[in-house]
């Protein structure tokens, strides 16, 4: 399993860094996020252009990497979260 990039900064002591995305869905981002030198991004469903497959899509994308991916749903979404862990 991935080793979670917030767990591991804040076990070296550190801040972690991270951006969120609400428009750009691309296989590249998530490398360029990396590259960029961000432990974290957040996917926002709740303000974000982004629906359901290409959030799934991107959190694959998120997993080639070593930056962690949290979805920041929408409210009345919620009962989605079950199905997106």
């Amino acid at each position: 399993m991935k080793e979670n990039s917030i767990r591991r900064a804040v076990r070296e002591g550190r801040a972690a860094l991270g951006t969120g995305l609400k428009e750009f869905a691309s296989r590249g981002v998530p490398w360029i996020i990396e590259a960029a030198g961000f432990d974290y991004c957040a996917i926002d469903h709740e303000h974000g252009a982004f629906d359901m497959e290409t959030i799934a899509n991107m959190a694959s994308w998120f997993q080639a990497t070593n930056v962690s991916a949290i979805v920041r749903l929408h409210k009345s979404f919620a009962h989605l979260i079950p199905g997106i862990l």
